[in-house]
């Protein structure tokens, strides 16, 4: 059974942020304590299908169910909409069949009771309570060098955060990657996971919101669009569950620009519900905070060091957990020693960590790919460490390969850029 708050306009939802089931239980029940049910005292006056009732009518005092049975013709295959003002709740009654009953059975599950209790006032943020979860950071940021598995890992993080279970229990719970996306999945359907990937033309616009072109008659008009990450965070503030944002390849986008001033709202302590929550007007008038049960994920390459700085008031409000090289999640005995003989060697020569190669290359592969593995991927990426220095790159390759039956293919590497092949 659900309850939702929604903004109704010209027949179709703007906004939608739901309540939780104990609410909705306590108020078809008549045993609710919330400001928005404490009701006694006089009767409802009609007009066509919209009912106006003062707060104090007794009916709520005893149950919703009252109301139901006395105002109208209303079944229970038809809707009741609630419109709460200062000192009375408006209740219209949409009839099945009609042009907006479609309209809104389209964008929700009706289920076996049709309440909506649609908030007036937009700029009214709901009470959050404070949050005490210290199983994962709000803000965090999982880095490390290409092909260790940092998008990979996202959706075991998004499900952990979201059951507030730890990795290892996830992976119990989900023991096969099939498993973990049909959860991962099932919750993007439920709307609790959002997935975005920052790049050089994503803005503040995109992720908060931002004024687009709306055709209306003949006129061409402007109106506001709310981004991904206002979506989500007006989904998340008025629920219980924890929701997760995953912002892939976070250091490749402006990130100041793009977060704006969410680089104050989401710090653990400005969250909306903790001690010191703060909110903000956005352009279009309404009032915007940044819940503390919305967990921000991100990814980050330290491979590229052009791109790999974040600026430090972002970086402090960010944990940032490393996804490590892991050769033993490498099968194949030849493929697996020659990544780890290839990382010695960089890491001897550079004496950095951010210059490595990643396990994801060689996972689920055999010998048999290794061909198209070091010509197509390993090699590439070797260039970009050393500069495009061919004689670098040689001397890594030959340490890697040496006790192998591969070779340099000096043929193809003349003119090229270095290959090799099978003895």
């Amino acid at each position: 059974m659900k309850i939702y708050a929604r903004k109704i306009d010209q027949q179709f939802i703007d906004k939608q942020v739901s309540y939780t089931k104990e609410i909705l239980r306590d108020f078809l029940d008549g045993k609710s304590n919330h400001d928005f049910i404490k009701c006694e005292g006089k009767t409802s006056h009609t007009s066509k299908d919209v009912e106006i009732l003062l707060n104090t009518d007794p009916r709520f005092g005893n149950t919703i169910k009252s109301i139901l049975k006395d105002e109208g013709d209303f079944t229970i295959d038809d809707l009741m909409l609630m419109h709460k003002a200062e000192d009375r709740y408006i209740i219209e009654l949409v009839k099945q069949g009609t042009d907006k009953f479609n309209v809104l059975s389209s964008l929700f599950d009706v289920g076996d009771r049709h309440l909506l209790l649609a908030k007036d006032n937009e700029n009214e943020l709901p009470i959050r309570l404070p949050v005490n979860n210290n199983l994962y950071p709000l803000n965090a940021i999982l880095y490390g060098v290409p092909g260790t598995g940092k998008t990979y890992s996202t959706a075991v993080y998004a499900l952990g955060i979201i059951e507030n279970k730890s990795i290892d229990d996830i992976k119990v719970k989900y023991p096969t990657r099939k498993d973990i996306m049909n959860a991962y999945n099932a919750y993007i359907e439920k709307h609790q996971i959002a997935f975005t990937t920052f790049h050089q033309n994503y803005a503040y616009e995109d992720f908060i919101e931002g004024l687009r072109p709306a055709n209306i008659g003949d006129a061409l008009n402007f109106k506001y669009h709310d981004g991904i990450f206002k979506e989500i965070s007006d989904r998340a503030i008025s629920d219980d569950c924890n929701y997760v944002i995953i912002i892939d390849e976070i250091n490749r986008g402006n990130v100041s620009r793009i977060l704006g001033v969410l680089i104050t709202l989401i710090e653990h302590d400005k969250r909306w519900g903790e001690e010191n929550q703060l909110s903000m007007i956005l352009p279009s008038g309404k009032s915007f905070a940044v819940p503390n049960n919305l967990y921000i994920l991100g990814t980050m390459n330290t491979a590229d060091k052009s791109i790999s700085l974040i600026d430090a008031a972002l970086r402090r409000r960010f944990e940032f957990i490393e996804t490590p090289v892991n050769s033993d999640l490498i099968q194949d005995d030849v493929l697996r020693q020659i990544l780890i003989d290839m990382n010695d060697e960089l890491l001897k020569r550079y004496q950095d960590t951010d210059k490595l190669i990643g396990h994801a290359y060689f996972i689920n592969k055999t010998e048999n790919d290794l061909v198209g593995i070091m010509n197509n991927s390993v090699i590439p990426l070797l260039y970009e460490y050393t500069y495009d220095k061919k004689d670098d790159v040689k001397s890594i390759i030959n340490n890697a390969i040496k006790n192998t039956q591969y070779v340099i293919d000096d043929e193809a590497s003349k003119y090229g850029r270095v290959k090799i092949k099978k003895s």
